[in-house]
């Protein structure tokens, strides 16, 4: 009976280990069917904090990530980037330099979040702008010097207004003026008022360039002590004002000739010289071509000439003689 017993159990226990396996098979079986959680791309950002470098206030300059603006609030800007790429970073506001930091984010798991931090401390430039040790009229050598690294810039400021320069249109005088003809052709009859625009330029041109670089240079520094000491922005610009000529009936213009007059000043800040060159006033002639009935020969004559003041030529206060 004990062994009946004995057999019996075992038979059962056999029985009960069977079911308890089919069991867990099935419910792996189960699991296997269900999907694992797949985690989401990693995400990139650059944040930080804009803000002066003398005494801390946030600042609301423009931020560029990567050629793109984004919002600045109190000083604080955060925006999403692509991965695994050198992303430039640039902030600018008025009256403080220009700076430029680059940052590099590599590659994460997904599931992550990846935030590279890109602060700035941006250096007004009145912050370093001295007082000028020399500031006079330039000499001849001076203003050819400084007529030579403009002409690229009168150039083109001209050209945008149609006029031409010739090989020797840049001229320097015995006083170290500069002086610019430009002309251009015309060949329009006219039955009365004849309309064209005066060329003229706002700011300086100088020897002095800032370098290309996100360090603070000595460059920068003169130029924005220069631009103090003139009352007026580096970067020489055309404006251009519309002037209309009184036209003599049944002639036909043939050129109009502008003869732009410029100072060139030394200046040394810090013991580094340099020379300025900005525009003092135009002078704009017409010339005409009529047809004389009596002898049959063309003549040309000026017919009219007219000054222009440039009205941001000031030079500053401490640019006397």
């Amino acid at each position: 009976m004990k062994n009946v017993f004995r057999g019996l159990s075992a038979k059962l226990a056999l029985a009960l280990l069977a079911v308890g396996t089919m069991t867990s098979c099935y419910e792996k079986e189960e699991l296997d069917k269900t999907p694992a959680p797949t985690p989401e791309p990693a995400k990139y950002y650059i944040q930080g904090n804009v803000l002066d470098v003398e005494n801390g206030q946030a600042l609301n300059a423009k931020v560029t990530v990567a050629g793109q603006a984004v919002t600045v609030t109190n000083g604080y800007y955060k925006t999403e980037v692509a991965a695994d790429t050198e992303i430039q970073v640039v902030a600018d506001l008025d009256g403080y330099f220009t700076s430029t930091k680059t940052v590099y984010l590599p590659k994460t798991d997904a599931g992550s979040v990846s935030i590279a931090t890109v602060d700035f401390a941006l250096v007004g430039v009145n912050s370093q702008i001295t007082a000028p040790e020399n500031n006079t009229p330039a000499n001849v050598q001076q203003a050819a010097e400084v007529a030579k690294a403009s002409e690229s810039i009168l150039s083109g400021i001209f050209a945008e207004a149609g006029f031409t320069l010739t090989d020797d249109a840049i001229e320097v005088d015995a006083n170290g003026n500069v002086v610019v003809t430009a002309a251009k052709i015309v060949e329009k009859e006219v039955g009365g008022d004849y309309t064209f625009d005066v060329p003229l330029m706002s700011g300086f041109s100088s020897t002095v360039s800032p370098a290309d670089t996100k360090a603070l240079t000595v460059g920068q520094i003169w130029l924005s002590s220069a631009e103090k000491a003139l009352g007026m922005l580096y970067g020489m610009k055309g404006a251009f004002k519309e002037h209309t000529f009184s036209g003599v009936k049944g002639a036909a213009i043939n050129s109009l000739t502008i003869k732009a007059y410029y100072k060139a000043r030394a200046l040394t800040f810090d013991g580094k010289d340099g020379v300025v060159l900005y525009q003092e006033k135009v002078r704009a002639t017409v010339t005409y071509e009529d047809h004389d009935s009596h002898d049959g020969h063309d003549y040309h004559d000026v017919h009219d000439s007219h000054d222009f003041v440039n009205p941001g030529a000031g030079g500053g206060s401490s640019a006397g003689e």
